[in-house]
């Protein structure tokens, strides 16, 4: 007997596309302070911060498979609510624990699939920040923005640290430099102490 899970509504992926538009056209240049990205930077805006993204998921493209996770991690609930087993023991529990760990072992192998597949389509100067990226910089992504650690970034400040991480081309730079110079970047004034 088939019986529909609470919480999860299968099929509704179709449903789901507008809301991916709002992520790409609305939500992506708000956070980049960029226009709207092209299908493989939306691509790679999705892969988890480990793998260079930005773990923005696209909601549409998720759905299927959460329904399919669901239902696998919560079968055991399932099975005893119909045979009307009130015992919730260690064997139930063990068993969502261990079906939750294959779940996050195939999401991680997809993701590193997915990344894989998506490097090629990317320029070259991409590839490079995003290899960067994966082995010396994508931490700061996935911390908690604590005042009280100095872990928060202003809004200007978030669009530069991302503009670094990914090697974009600064916006907002002043048309004249210091010296008075109609330059866009500034000539060198006084030297760096370290």
């Amino acid at each position: 007997m088939d019986i529909p899970q609470p919480g999860v509504v299968p099929n509704i992926s179709h449903l789901l596309v507008p809301v991916d538009d709002a992520l790409h056209i609305n939500l992506i240049p708000a956070i980049t302070g960029r226009p709207p990205p092209n299908n493989a930077e939306c691509d790679l805006y999705t892969l988890p911060a480990r793998l260079g993204g930005l773990g923005i998921r696209t909601p549409s493209k998720l759905a299927d498979k959460e329904v399919h996770h669901s239902l696998k991690i919560t079968s055991s609930l399932t099975d005893r609510i119909l045979d009307q087993d009130n015992e919730y023991g260690y064997n139930t529990v063990r068993d969502q624990l261990l079906k939750r760990a294959e779940d996050s072992k195939d999401n991680r192998k997809r993701h590193e699939e997915e990344a894989a597949s998506l490097h090629q389509q990317l320029p070259d100067w991409l590839q490079k920040a995003v290899e960067l990226s994966k082995t010396k910089g994508a931490l700061w992504l996935t911390l908690l923005p604590l005042t009280e650690h100095s872990f928060t970034l202003y809004k200007s400040a978030f669009h530069d640290a991302l503009t670094l991480h990914y090697g974009w081309t600064p916006t907002r730079l002043p048309l004249k430099c210091d010296c008075g110079k109609n330059t866009p970047s500034p000539a060198p004034k006084g030297v760096f102490q370290l």
